[in-house]
């Protein structure tokens, strides 16, 4: 398995989770960066895939100064990076997320993607980008679009919390496009959680299990080159 989504410089004691997460069968783990600081914690990981991105809370007036710091040597992707209506500052988001897609398609790597109420906005945005919708939260209807664009479509761990909405999410995207995350330690404590990530996707789905863990992690082989 393959966690697509995590933040394991954050997790109390990274190597021991790291160590759990193999021992629960997670093979990779993408560890997304969120701000400067972040960025620097992440570097002292191994045996990780890193991405690095400025997040739309930490987007402020002083975005650009913050970005001029963005060293993406030895990066698999751009991320977090994206659009959170719940957030102040839109417009510079807006700002910020464009100079990081740009950013992206010079470097050629994928993009971690953070949209929350933002859809709309943020599609129009998203050609000529690879990566992927962390821990989706729109609509099925917004998902044809997202797909068309060659996006894949991560969920997370509130899939756990059930909806109607997450549900038929998950089961309308196609197997080749699906990726699984924890977001640990945010929305589950750690990376070792990811089977049960699995377990529910694939309930929701009527899939196997294991078919839905061994998808995932050939997707996330293929979109960040890795692993």
């Amino acid at each position: 398995m393959i966690d697509s989504h995590c933040h394991l410089h954050d997790c109390p004691d990274p190597q021991a989770t790291l160590e759990r997460a193999r021992r629960a069968g997670v093979s990779g783990l993408l560890v997304v960066g969120t701000h400067p600081e972040s960025w620097q914690r992440q570097r002292s990981l191994e045996g990780v895939a890193l991405a690095f991105g400025l997040h739309p809370w930490w987007v402020g007036p002083d975005w650009r100064s913050d970005l001029a710091r963005l060293d993406l040597t030895g990066a698999s992707a751009v991320g977090e990076i994206g659009l959170d209506r719940l957030k102040p500052h839109f417009e510079l988001q807006l700002e910020a997320f464009q100079a990081q897609l740009e950013l992206a398609r010079d470097h050629q790597l994928p993009v971690a993607l953070h949209v929350v109420k933002a859809h709309e906005a943020a599609l129009p945005h998203l050609d000529r980008v690879r990566g992927v919708m962390h821990s989706y939260s729109g609509s099925r209807e917004q998902l044809k679009a997202f797909l068309e664009r060659g996006l894949y479509i991560s969920f997370s761990p509130a899939v756990l919390r059930g909806g109607k909405k997450v549900e038929g999410a998950v089961k309308s995207v196609p197997l080749e496009r699906l990726l699984v995350e924890t977001d640990s330690p945010y929305q589950t404590a750690e990376p070792a959680d990811l089977p049960r990530v699995v377990a529910e996707v694939a309930r929701l789905r009527g899939q196997d299990p294991l078919q839905v863990a061994a998808a995932t992690e050939e997707n996330g082989r293929r979109l960040f080159g890795i692993f």
